[in-house]
């Protein structure tokens, strides 16, 4: 009886664990949008990256791509040529200025110029 208490327990503690994310996903959708040059220049400038997922019901092809990177380009603070996006993993970076937006400002932005188009962002967190 003493061992299936145990057992018990011991399961009721690890299960939880099983529901946190491996990191891989989130990897391969920075993996998509990364650009090595534009990282480096990015550094260069003192400028920061923000990565962001995005979904909707949409057309996963070219042309919701350039839609989405034509769009990005509009916000204030968004360094236009930096914008990258990725189809599969839907995923999209840019470059921005620390000193003339924050990543929240730049969020609330995207959010609204895409919510017309039903797609919808989920900023990634990342080491930058």
């Amino acid at each position: 009886m003493m061992v299936i208490r145990l057992t018990a327990v011991i399961l009721m503690a690890w299960l939880p664990s099983l529901s946190l994310a491996c990191g891989h996903c989130l990897e391969d959708r920075i993996a998509a949008v990364y650009d090595h040059a534009l990282m480096a220049k990015t550094i260069a400038s003192k400028q920061k990256m923000l990565y962001f997922a995005w979904d909707g019901p949409v057309n996963r092809d070219e042309t919701t791509r350039l839609r989405i990177l034509r769009q990005s380009g509009f916000v204030s603070g968004i360094t236009p040529q930096s914008v990258r996006v990725s189809i599969e993993p839907a995923t999209m970076a840019l470059a921005y200025d620390p000193l003339k937006t924050n990543p929240k400002r730049i969020e609330s932005a995207l959010e609204v110029i895409f919510s017309k188009e039903k797609i919808f962002l989920i900023l990634l967190p990342s080491k930058n």
